[in-house]
């Protein structure tokens, strides 16, 4: 049986996908994929460089993470993003950490330029 150090954990997967490099970005300042409905565990996240809502444009595309897609659009209300569910594929509203609701929400973390692919690296 083999020595296992359980007080460092397995550190996240090293990868060119979204999902992971923003993993990667949260975990590196010591938070959580999602925060709570703590409004002090969102202060964290804002000091860590997720876009509040307030300072979220119309029409703007921002790159972040919920859990089917790295890229959404702010509506003034909500973001959209393209979602595909088994043979599916269809728009799909997704609300602000601000508006926890208790389902998926995204975190925005950069405004993004659509066919900029290199402003999500």
């Amino acid at each position: 049986m083999g020595d296992k150090n359980i007080s460092n954990p397995t550190p996240l997967k090293s990868s060119t996908n979204p999902w992971w490099i923003m993993r990667r970005f949260l975990h590196d300042k010591g938070l959580n994929s999602y925060p709570s409905k703590n409004e002090t565990d969102r202060t964290a996240y804002y000091e860590a460089g997720v876009i509040k809502k307030e300072d979220l444009e119309d029409g703007a595309y921002y790159w972040g993470t919920c859990r089917h897609g790295p890229i959404a659009l702010w509506d003034g209300e909500v973001f959209w993003y393209i979602r595909t569910k088994f043979t599916s594929t269809f728009a799909e509203r997704i609300n602000h950490l601000e508006d926890d609701n208790g389902y998926d929400l995204f975190i925005p973390l950069k405004k993004v330029e659509l066919g900029d692919i290199n402003a999500i690296r």
